[in-house]
């Protein structure tokens, strides 16, 4: 469910001798929570019109949730016109009378709105899917769709013969996004997180460890 935001504010504070932006914003949630966006700013979501002084009493309070966040998280930190597209950081420019939906040319995207974008990448995931389908037992015959998830790259439900990735691969280099996809077709073959299952993941690629530690560098657009 989305919550339509109803007020939003920023501010600077210092953490461990670095700045960083405090995005607050209200909406109708259960709880309030705290997360880390693609600019690496710390972001307070809550039903309450907290004060400034409440957010740093709030931040104060859950500082080991907070630096956990903090040391997890690599920063990519990309400005407001920037776009990152498989990995790639992008100049974007929008013309919204533009004559096709984008254009890439060199290291600048024009387009007239950037969902399209979104949607060809999505498309391009997609044929990776068919692809490593075709690679592992075609009994399995599973389907894929895309959601935005908080803190997973992906999902599979076994009975379902469904996998479902998340919206935020878009901005993941192509070979990790082939990791994810790996990683979710072999629960097809062990269910869960064990030894043997990570080594059919070795099977399909060998280099899964270092993957897995690269991915950490883009949790940032998760949140």
């Amino acid at each position: 469910m989305k919550y339509k935001v109803k007020s939003e504010y920023s501010f600077p504070i210092i953490r461990n001798d670095k700045t960083y932006t405090v995005r607050v914003i209200r909406k109708d949630v259960k709880r309030a929570s705290i997360a880390i966006n693609h600019h690496g700013e710390i972001v307070l979501t809550s039903s309450s019109p907290y004060t400034k002084q409440e957010v740093v009493s709030f931040l104060q309070k859950n500082a080991t949730i907070l630096d956990k966040l903090l040391n997890k998280v690599s920063f990519i930190s990309l400005k407001d016109h920037e776009i990152m597209l498989f990995g790639t950081i992008y100049e974007g420019v929008c013309i919204p009378t533009f004559q096709t939906n984008y254009k890439i040319e060199g290291n600048t995207i024009y387009y007239k709105e950037i969902h399209y974008i979104y949607q060809d990448a999505l498309k391009e995931i997609a044929k990776q899917f068919e692809a490593f389908k075709q690679v592992f037992d075609q009994h399995i015959n599973a389907t894929i769709s895309f959601r935005k998830m908080k803190t997973r790259w992906g999902v599979c439900y076994i009975r379902k013969k469904k996998i479902v990735l998340t919206t935020a691969l878009v901005h993941v280099p192509k070979d990790l996004i082939q990791y994810v996809i790996v990683h979710e077709f072999c629960h097809f073959i062990e269910a869960n997180h064990s030894k043997n299952f990570y080594l059919e993941v070795k099977k399909y690629y060998p280099n899964y460890l270092d993957a897995r530690k690269k991915l950490k560098q883009y949790s940032c657009f998760l949140p």
